[in-house]
C-alpha cells in the first residue's frame, strides 16, 4: 500500500504530536490530576515558579551561549516534567512520550532546572521502595481509545465494555500509588485476566488486590484480593 504525503498531511501530524503532549495549562484544567501527577497543587506550583525564574533567567538563560532560540519549553512545563519524573518512576523515555521530547532533551532540562529547584524545594526522587510498598500491589487494566484499524481483522480491539476500538495496558502500583510495572499495549478485546497471564509472575509473598476482571487469578496465586458481589440476600457496605 502506498501512501502519498503532502504539506497539510505532515503539518496536521505536527499538530496533533504538539495536541498530545502534557502542559502546565493543559493539566491546570483539572486541579485533581495536577496535584496526582505532580503532588503538588496549582497554588503551591506557581509559587515554586515564581521563586525560580529569577534564578533560571540569571543561571540559565543570562549564560545561554547557542545560536537560535532558548528553550523552546516554558519554565512551567520544565517544572511539571520534573516533578511527573520523580513522582512516577518511569523512565526519560516515557516522559519524552508525555511531553513530545526525545530522551536526550528530557535529561538535559532536568539537569539544568534540578541544581535551582533544589535551592528552592525538597524533590524527594528516591526510587526505592520498601519492603512493605512490593509485598501488595494495586492491578489494573486501563483501555485508550484508538481510530478504527485500518487492516480487516477488526474484532480484537473492539472493546465491548467501550462501545469503540481501543488497546489495553496493564499497570501495577504499589499502594501509595507509585508505578512499579506497566504492560506492552495489547487489543482492547483481550481479557483482562489474559493479559495478566502475559505479564511477569507474582511473588508468593504479594498480596495483589484486583477487580472482577481478574477473576481466577486467586486460584494462581493465593494471595489475590477480588471484590465481593452482593447478592438479591446480602449486600456489603
Amino acid at each position: 500500500m502506498n501512501f502519498l504525503l503532502n504539506a497539510s498531511t505532515i503539518h496536521f501530524e505536527e499538530e496533533e504530536s504538539i495536541k498530545m503532549s502534557l502542559t502546565y495549562k493543559r493539566l491546570a484544567r483539572s486541579p485533581v490530576s495536577f496535584l496526582r501527577a505532580s503532588g503538588l497543587t496549582i497554588g503551591m506550583f506557581d509559587k515554586i515558579v515564581e521563586k525560580l525564574k529569577p534564578l533560571w533567567d540569571k543561571e540559565i538563560i543570562g549564560i545561554y551561549r547557542r545560536p537560535g532560540r532558548y528553550f523552546k519549553m516554558a519554565l512551567e512545563d520544565i517544572v511539571l516534567m520534573t516533578l511527573v519524573y520523580y513522582r512516577t518512576y518511569t523512565s526519560m523515555v516515557w516522559i519524552g512520550f508525555l511531553f513530545n521530547l526525545n530522551q536526550s532533551n528530557v535529561s538535559r532540562l532536568i539537569s539544568r532546572v534540578e541544581p535551582l529547584l533544589a535551592k528552592i524545594m525538597i524533590i524527594n526522587k528516591t526510587k526505592e521502595l520498601s519492603k512493605e510498598d512490593l509485598e501488595a500491589c494495586l492491578i489494573d487494566a486501563t483501555e485508550q481509545k484508538i481510530q478504527r484499524p485500518s487492516t480487516t481483522n477488526q474484532k480484537p480491539f473492539y472493546s465491548g465494555k467501550k462501545k469503540q476500538h481501543t488497546i489495553k495496558t496493564e499497570m501495577k502500583t504499589t499502594l501509595k500509588g507509585e508505578i512499579t510495572h506497566i504492560s506492552e499495549s495489547v487489543p482492547g478485546a483481550t481479557h483482562d485476566y489474559i493479559l495478566r497471564k502475559s505479564q511477569p509472575v507474582l511473588t508468593e509473598n504479594e498480596r495483589a488486590y484486583v477487580d472482577s476482571g481478574y477473576q481466577g487469578l486467586q486460584k494462581e496465586h493465593a494471595a489475590t484480593e477480588l471484590p465481593f458481589k452482593a447478592t438479591k440476600n446480602k449486600t456489603f457496605k
